[in-house]
């Protein structure tokens, strides 16, 4: 025997709503946290280019030699006796820097205060800076 209740089958279209509400956050939440592969390019060479800095000051300080830094219009330069073997590219070329950007490094141990702006595709940068007496560091910026 058969009463008249019907029974109910499938979702409801609010438990459906939630469903797809719960989905589109979570994948908001994962797209978030992955990093930008624009920053990740800057950052991995500015990264570089600062312990390129380091090294070639502390070359310097060691050689009693004047070394310079200048951005190229393709790559950069190293100049001094000490650092003739140094790269002259950037990781990824779509990273420059403004080519009037030449930085001294030493032999002083106390440098001028200085800095150096990269630009990735001319969206996201990265600005190293020194006060002269510390190392390079590095800080990330978008348009």
């Amino acid at each position: 025997m058969t009463t008249g209740v019907k029974r109910q089958q499938g979702f409801t279209l609010v438990e459906l709503l939630v469903v797809l509400l719960l989905i589109a956050v979570a994948a908001a939440a994962v797209q978030l946290a992955l990093p930008n592969q624009a920053n990740r390019t800057l950052a991995k060479d500015a990264q570089r280019l600062a312990s390129l800095l380091e090294v070639a000051r502390a070359k310097s300080r060691a050689t009693n030699t004047v070394v310079t830094w200048e951005a190229q219009v393709e790559g950069f330069k190293f100049s001094g006796d000490a650092v003739k073997d140094f790269p002259t590219n950037w990781l990824d070329a779509q990273v420059n820097a403004a080519p009037e950007q030449r930085l001294i490094l030493g032999p002083e141990v106390l440098i001028p205060a200085q800095s150096v702006t990269l630009r990735f595709q001319g969206e996201v940068g990265a600005t190293l800076t020194t006060d002269g007496i510390g190392p390079f560091s590095v800080t990330l910026f978008s348009r």
